[in-house]
Order: C-alpha cells, then structure tokens, then sequence
C-alpha cells in the first residue's frame, strides 16, 4: 500500500546507477557547499529527480520542495533547467 511506483520505476530502470551517482555527487557537493542552496538551486537534474520522488513517497508536493513553475525573475547564468521541466 505504500506508494512506491515512481521509486521502482525509476530504480529499476537500466541506467539508474549512473544517474543516481550524479545524484549523490551533486547532493554531496551541496551538502559540503558554504552557501545554503534550495533544491530548486541545485544544478543537477538528477539530483532534483531524486528529490522529486522522495516528495512524492513522504506525500509532500514537489512544487513546495522544488517551486513552482515560474521561472524566478533574478536568472543566474548556469546550465540548470527551469522548474516544471523535470523527466519525471
């Protein structure tokens, strides 16, 4: 009964341990950074996958872990995605 689909999905799939390394390097690396990041801030896709579905498995909406849609009106030039273009 508990809702684990979208983690079995996605661990399961053929190429989940290169992502979920990507993940653990770039949650690592924000955990060790001196400057306190939201996980909308984060630079890796993975990472915020990874977030996404622990959301979806404590019940907690993503938009309120990653934000909204919108894109925020200070843009910083880096390689990160906009919200609400996640793959998953």
């Amino acid at each position: 009964e508990l809702p684990v689909e979208g983690l079995v999905e996605f661990f399961s799939r053929a190429n989940s341990g290169l992502e979920l390394f990507k993940a653990a390097q770039a949650l690592e690396e924000a955990a060790f950074d001196k400057a306190c990041e939201r996980p909308s801030e984060l630079k890796s896709i993975e990472a915020k996958v990874v977030i996404g579905l622990l959301s979806d498995y404590g019940g907690v909406r993503r938009s309120e872990v990653l934000g909204g849609s919108e894109v925020p009106r200070k843009q910083k030039v880096d390689d990160s995605v906009p919200q609400g273009s996640l793959p998953i």
